[in-house]
């Protein structure tokens, strides 16, 4: 059973990446890693933040044993954005707390849109449609089946700094990291461009939509009305 004191279960663009990044800092003994692959065995992501963390000489990490840094007082974590992984607590995780980012679906849709546009990423339209209804319907039931101890809005989240120093005092973690740690290798220069840094609300509108996109963006509101409801975007 991997152990782990936090798991945040997200869907993509709903700020989880900046939340993990948040609570990082290697020179705190803090580490989320971002979307290892929990089920499938660390992929190529877990070694590059392995050596981001200067961990790398700890190979029984590739076993997702975080056991010996826990017990020199480190605090570890995991992220993830695949429903069929977040359904894996209890049989192959637990985590001390568990959080759920979350985000209106409408502008979840136009930013996956947006972002494989701009990293020119071979994933259509319908694909990004498609997560988006499963992913939403995923987290409902998630939050239904498993303890949820916090639940992060990104609207909330990107706007508010009581907000996440909150939650970094709940969880017992130093905020503050660096948020846009990895996004270069992520393929999100455009990102760590837009924001300098700095966790906040977009100041600028989302490139690349088309009014197709925002129709579809809006029908998505219908579609996931379970999610919109539970998480209080109705």
């Amino acid at each position: 059973m991997i152990e782990l004191d936090v798991y945040i279960a997200s869907m993509g663009r709903s700020g989880s990446t900046a939340l993990a990044n948040f609570l990082t800092d290697p020179q705190k003994q803090q580490y989320i890693f971002v979307e290892p692959d929990i089920v499938n065995g660390p992929n190529a992501v877990f070694f590059d933040q392995l050596r981001d963390f200067q961990l790398q000489d700890q190979s029984h990490l590739g076993e997702f044993d975080f056991s010996n840094l826990r017990n020199a007082g480190a605090k570890v974590g995991v992220k993830e954005v695949k429903c069929s992984f977040h359904n894996q607590m209890g049989t192959l995780f637990k985590a001390d707390k568990t959080i759920i980012t979350c985000r209106s679906i409408d502008n979840v849709y136009l930013s996956l849109l947006e972002k494989h546009r701009l990293q020119q990423l071979a994933l259509d339209d319908a694909w990004a449609f498609d997560y988006c209804v499963r992913e939403a319907n995923g987290l409902v039931m998630f939050a239904q089946k498993f303890p949820i101890d916090y639940v992060v809005k990104y609207e909330d989240f990107s706007t508010s700094q009581g907000v996440r120093d909150t939650l970094s005092d709940k969880l017992n973690f130093v905020g503050g990291g660096e948020v846009d740690r990895g996004f270069v290798n992520y393929g999100r220069k455009f990102e760590a461009d837009m924001y300098a840094g700095h966790i906040s609300s977009r100041k600028t509108p989302y490139q690349t939509i088309t009014e197709t996109d925002i129709r579809r963006a809006s029908q998505l509101q219908a579609l996931c009305s379970e999610y919109q409801h539970c998480f209080g975007y109705d």
